[in-house]
């Protein structure tokens, strides 16, 4: 959950506040306008709506540095409660960015009129409106004993309620807080190549939200770059990108003892045999779920513990 005063505010990232904007308001804007986030969210060519380009890399990679947690769920609420509203996007902006493309518009909300920023206003939520018009007609109809009597409880129920809704608000932020802990806590880098970019997206945002450091690759060329350059726990590599055998060999290469996971179309599935015997650990049949994703992530947990522990004390086996 993102409250409006969850922000980091230090010296550098101090902003002039418009009459009556709210803050959360603000920095959206200033995110907007930052040009180092444009490969992450940019405004729309008309400056009338903003696009966020790759969900699961913008949360990883630019809520975190203007957040307290990089929580992409709990962001898109906070747009939600400013009235901001998810819209089908032109078949331009998907041919340039991608069907995993989001964007967002709000009336009051665009590019060089910050001065129209101040009508923005968070919604109320429905105790805050039970509240407000209870009291209205507690003022109206209190002449009797009888009425006072029901406006009062009535009153005090809405309270109850409104304090509910304040309660379950905590736990949630509770909540997002132990989950960054928790990320910041996991130390397992994962790599994904995989050339259909909507199921990168997804295996993204699923090993994201575990709390997994992810890097999404879709050609081979980047993802060969990226396993020369770079150390993964786990690589997940699409059987579809060219030469995906030669990509195996050169982790195994490079990196004995990380856990490969191939993902194969599930109409090729006698292909698995050949990649389990290239080195791979596990196969990935697609099209997949969340579940299966988890279950097959935690088994190269649990490899990797092993292999750990082997190489810590070898006398034990």
């Amino acid at each position: 959950m993102f409250i409006d005063n969850s922000f980091k505010m230090g010296d550098e990232s101090c902003f002039f506040m418009h009459k009556g904007s709210p803050e959360f308001i603000e920095k959206l804007y200033q995110m907007l306008e930052d040009p180092t986030t444009d490969k992450f969210i940019r405004w729309n060519v008309n400056g009338l709506s903003f696009l966020i380009i790759n969900p699961p890399e913008f949360a990883r990679k630019v809520l975190e540095n203007h957040f307290k947690h990089g929580n992409l769920s709990s962001f898109v609420r906070q747009l939600n409660k400013y009235d901001f509203h998810k819209i089908k996007s032109s078949e331009n902006i998907l041919e340039t960015f991608g069907n995993h493309v989001w964007e967002f518009k709000n009336d009051h909300f665009q590019r060089n009129r910050r001065d129209l920023m101040f009508k923005i206003k968070r919604k109320r939520s429905t105790s805050e409106r039970n509240m407000r018009n209870s009291i209205d007609s507690f003022s109206l109809n209190g002449d009797t004993n009888t009425v006072f009597q029901n406006q009062s409880l009535s009153t005090l129920k809405v309270i109850t309620r409104y304090f509910q809704v304040i309660i379950e608000d905590i736990n949630e932020l509770k909540s997002a807080i132990l989950q960054g802990k928790q990320s910041r806590r996991i130390a397992e880098k994962i790599l994904v190549c995989e050339d259909n970019i909507n199921c990168s997206s997804f295996a993204g945002g699923v090993l994201s939200k575990l709390g997994f450091s992810v890097i999404l690759a879709e050609t081979e060329d980047e993802a060969s770059i990226r396993i020369e350059t770079e150390k993964f726990d786990v690589y997940f590599i699409s059987s579809l990108l060219n030469n995906s055998s030669n990509l195996i060999r050169k982790i195994r290469q490079i990196n004995p003892d990380a856990q490969i996971v191939v993902i194969v179309d599930n109409n090729f599935k006698q292909e698995s045999v050949l990649y389990l015997n290239l080195g791979a650990n596990d196969v990935l049949m697609k099209p997949y779920i969340e579940e299966t994703l988890v279950h097959i992530m935690n088994n190269c947990l649990e490899n990797k513990k092993r292999l750990e522990h082997w190489h810590k004390y070898p006398t034990d086996h």
